[in-house]
């Protein structure tokens, strides 16, 4: 049976999940100075990976994203807002969801993203679309 609910597609980072929030751990927790980053905590600002690791070197902040779901930090993000779940139950009533999240293509990235949710929301989305990093979410 089809059904007839309308679809409501989020993002994950910064909508769902608090992505800064756990990179910032990481990056603190590796060595990293995250001074310059503590202001954007809660926010919805868009930060590269150039601003929070204060380098230009692709292949570095490459290196850093790769160390960073490698560590496992990404399974355990917090949820952005801490009523979320309970106002996503409430609209689960009229509503079915869905994730579009540019957390990478790789099996590791979309296992860890998978159990957050998981581990955060229930099983409550239809599907979680991963695609790669700078990818646009629009098509999908």
């Amino acid at each position: 049976m089809k059904n007839l609910k309308p679809l409501l597609v989020f993002d994950a980072d910064k909508v769902l999940l608090d992505w800064i929030g756990g990179f910032l751990s990481f990056l603190k927790d590796t060595g990293h100075c995250v001074k310059h980053l503590e202001q954007y905590i809660g926010t919805t600002a868009f930060l590269t990976t150039e601003e929070m690791t204060k380098s230009d070197c692709k292949r570095y902040n490459r290196e850093v994203l790769d160390k960073f779901v490698e560590s496992g930090y990404l399974r355990k993000l917090d949820t952005f807002q801490v009523d979320a779940k309970e106002i996503l139950m409430e609209l689960k009533k009229e509503f079915d969801f869905a994730i579009v999240t540019c957390i990478g293509t790789d099996e590791e990235s979309i296992n860890q993203r998978h159990e957050n949710i998981e581990l955060r929301y229930g099983d409550i989305f239809l599907d979680v679309i991963c695609i790669g990093f700078h990818e646009s979410k629009e098509h999908p």
